[in-house]
């Protein structure tokens, strides 16, 4: 294995039916400068009490498959299909399988293999992101240190990123429990590091009844409003079609573990039981028109130090 500076990472977001346990899985690897200063991992997040736990293996155990997205980490086990949680560390025992039903793939072609568009073309790019499931159902169940959790009727979420490090500012926010059963929400606002360059850039995506709304950079779309106010984000992405509203109301974070220059050593800040409120519009010869107005709750939110810093630098 080469020792280059380099990260990867899935992130399985879980919520069961009852919807009173809501859990992160983010299984991958940190490949430092020597074999020291590399490791595959899977960190866990507990979003109900905050309790967050790093689990270290060696980089061997780390078995990606070259021919389709499915990764084992020691005797745990991720797919587009399965979870295989085998997990005796720290204290902790997590064992299970999840089967995921009807997972919702973001449509790909040539000119657009993924959420970033052209943008994956681009070279020495500090990091990439790639949605993996938009929303998916389980089957199965999970145990907690001898506590059984039944998913079945619950709802998850599949996103992956890859390069060297993290955006030293970026906000990121995702959500598929809202009233509308057929519905989830992600975006990514981030200041981008580019050779000797920074630019602003954005991933935003609505999954709606059976269709993409797609309000990324490429697409032209603007962020026409971003605004902090304590625990409350309110942003506002103006494309040519469509207008995106979303009001964020922060919940606690808790620190994690983050990318910088390949390894973890970093950190960044997580929930996973925020509330967003979400307005879809559609512009039409008399004006806007309301195509969704929805609730949404078990929001995820992840941060830089400071959300401030960010708004501050997209607003100038």
């Amino acid at each position: 294995m080469s020792w280059s500076h380099y990260f990867e990472g899935w992130y399985y977001k879980m919520v069961d039916g009852s919807e009173e346990h809501v859990h992160a899985f983010i299984p991958g690897v940190s490949l430092g400068g020597s074999k020291d200063s590399s490791e595959a991992f899977i960190q866990w997040l507990n979003g109900v009490t905050g309790e967050y736990q790093y689990f270290r293996f060696d980089t061997d155990v780390f078995k990606p498959s070259s021919k389709r997205f499915e990764v084992w980490v020691d005797k745990s086990y991720f797919s587009l299909e399965k979870m295989i949680l085998d997990i005796d560390q720290q204290g902790h025992k997590i064992k299970g399988t999840l089967e995921l039903v009807n997972p919702v793939c973001f449509p790909t072609c040539f000119h657009r293999p993924g959420i970033m568009g052209g943008y994956t073309f681009i070279p020495f790019m500090q990091c990439r992101h790639g949605i993996v499931s938009m929303n998916h159902g389980f089957r199965g169940s999970l145990n907690f240190d001898g506590k059984r959790v039944v998913f079945d009727q619950g709802k998850g979420y599949i996103e992956k990123d890859f390069g060297k490090s993290f955006p030293s500012a970026y906000i990121w926010m995702q959500c598929n429990h809202f009233k509308h059963e057929r519905m989830s929400f992600m975006c990514s606002i981030a200041t981008v590091p580019w050779l000797n360059h920074e630019f602003k850039g954005h991933l935003c995506l609505v999954w709606f009844d059976g269709q993409f709304y797609n309000f990324s950079t490429y697409t032209k779309t603007k962020i026409s409003v971003l605004e902090s106010d304590g625990d409350i984000l309110h942003i506002v992405f103006k494309g040519k079609k469509y207008q995106l509203e979303l009001v964020a109301h922060q919940d606690k974070l808790w620190a994690v573990k983050s990318p910088s220059h390949g390894e973890l050593t970093s950190r960044t800040f997580e929930g996973l039981t925020s509330r967003m409120d979400i307005r879809l519009l559609k512009r039409t010869s008399l004006g806007l028109e309301l195509v969704i107005e929805d609730h949404g709750r078990h929001a995820g939110i992840e941060m830089c130090d400071d959300k401030h810093e960010l708004v501050n630098i997209f607003n100038k």
